[in-house]
């Protein structure tokens, strides 16, 4: 039933906004997407970190990530999450590195 299943995407959808609520990185990937140029931009961690950072420095916003590895292990438990405000890839690139890409995702989205 149709109508069961939109119940089910609604409460999912909650319950991500909820576990996303005090973390910051959902609003810095916003900020960082207000950049045409970055929407579907293959980057690798170390690269999304800088630019983060350039981010929270420029809105005197603390960034709770130090280090490349520690935003790519959350960007990678939190990919599920995620996808619910953006479209959202990991791949594997040259070296193994991670490749992330984003690009904002219509709030009525529901996939």
């Amino acid at each position: 039933d149709e109508a069961f299943i939109d119940v089910l995407r609604k409460m999912d959808r909650a319950q991500n906004e909820f576990l996303l609520e005090e973390d910051t990185l959902v609003e810095f990937l916003n900020l960082w997407l207000d950049n045409p140029q970055n929407a579907n931009r293959d980057v690798k961690s170390l690269e999304l970190l800088s630019e983060l950072k350039d981010i929270a420095r420029r809105k005197e916003i603390d960034f709770p990530y130090r280090n490349p590895t520690s935003l790519s292990m959350r960007l990678r438990n939190q990919e599920k999450n995620l996808q619910q405000f953006f479209k959202f890839t990991i791949d594997i690139g040259p070296g193994r590195a991670n490749l992330f890409r984003f690009e904002k995702k219509d709030p009525n989205d529901n996939s």
